[in-house]
């Protein structure tokens, strides 16, 4: 009775995991990205860094991260449109 009960929990257990390894999520596509005026550099040296939409899995929706002003380091910027 103990090996069987063992067969079928071990059964069941392989088939749980190979269900769920064959599953695939696809997420919707993000919207547009959202207008934004871009002001003067607040200092010298710093770099625009666009917004951009970012998936919340938790809320199940994308969240727009909006863009800043960033301090350019050593290295060259390559903007990319």
């Amino acid at each position: 009775m103990k090996k069987m009960f063992f067969s079928a929990s071990l059964l069941a257990i392989v088939l749980m995991i190979s269900l769920q390894l064959n599953c695939t999520v696809t997420l919707p596509p993000p919207p547009p990205p959202e207008e934004t005026v871009i002001a003067a550099p607040p200092y010298p040296g710093a770099v625009w860094v666009r917004g951009h939409w970012q998936w919340r899995r938790w809320q199940h929706r994308y969240v727009w991260a909006p863009g800043h002003w960033k301090v350019m380091r050593q290295g060259v910027w390559v903007i990319v449109r």
